[in-house]
């Protein structure tokens, strides 16, 4: 596989062969815009299939049953999700990697029913409502920069970067980072929801306060907040803030082999 450049014209391809390509977050119109991750093709002149990576995420277009969507699937990384992969891809890659393949369920929602006056209501009731600020550069560099850490911005070019295009709220108490709601991808019109909570302070409202403060940021620019949920908690907190519901799909994840 070729890495090929995001350039304008490489970008109209990527548009036209993931055009009919299910979406189930915001990883794909990222790279279609230009704005992050890496594309491959399988060949430059004239490509077949086409991948699209923000790792561990990764996307396909084109023919999953033939010789080379068969190499690109042999060369995935270890840890390595697909998400939602059309039928003829996830039979191929089944068939490669076996028992180390592992199919789960994702779950998708639709952001049309939030308002900002239910997050409004749902922020007047909660303890940590006071607690929340959002991230400046100096907090983003300590906090979301540390290999080990819970917030990953790995796919922005760098702390300046996040600032300038993405947007993080915390509780931060005693110098230490309790919990987060951050815009992991961003496009131009739609960020990807990630929220993370130290496994000790969960089931206290934190969650649903930082939700609240990144979707109300999200609704005030015009944002779409896509949330993509890897859980029944996940979904459980969607839908308090206001999400509706919209299909279970087949995601699947690359263990290491033994």
């Amino acid at each position: 596989m070729y890495e090929i450049e995001l350039n304008e014209t490489n970008r109209e391809k990527l548009a036209r062969a993931f055009e009919n390509v299910k979406r189930v977050d915001t990883g794909i119109d990222c790279a279609v815009e230009g704005r992050m991750g890496k594309a491959y093709v399988d060949n430059p002149e004239n490509p077949t299939v086409y991948k699209i990576e923000l790792f561990p995420f990764s996307y396909f277009a084109g023919d999953g049953s033939g010789p080379a969507a068969d190499e690109v699937l042999r060369n995935l990384k270890p840890h390595s999700i697909l998400l939602a992969p059309a039928s003829d891809w996830a039979v191929t890659a089944l068939k490669i990697h076996g028992d180390n393949l592992i199919q789960f369920p994702r779950y998708s929602f639709s952001s049309s029913s939030l308002s900002t006056a239910h997050l409004d209501r749902l922020l007047e009731e909660n303890s940590f409502r006071d607690k929340i600020s959002r991230l400046g550069l100096e907090a983003v560099r300590k906090f979301m920069t540390d290999p080990e850490g819970f917030a990953d911005i790995a796919l922005f070019e760098s702390p300046e970067d996040f600032i300038k295009r993405g947007a993080a709220f915390g509780v931060i108490e005693n110098d230490r980072l309790k919990g987060i709601a951050y815009s992991s991808l961003v496009n131009s019109r739609a960020v990807e929801v990630s929220i993370y909570i130290v496994k000790k302070n969960r089931r206290l409202g934190m969650a649903t306060a930082l939700g609240c403060a990144l979707l109300k940021y999200c609704l005030k620019n015009n944002l779409h907040p896509n949330w993509d949920a890897a859980n029944l908690e996940s979904c459980r907190l969607a839908e308090k803030l206001g999400y509706t519901a919209t299909e279970t799909y087949d995601a699947y994840y690359l263990k290491p082999s033994d």
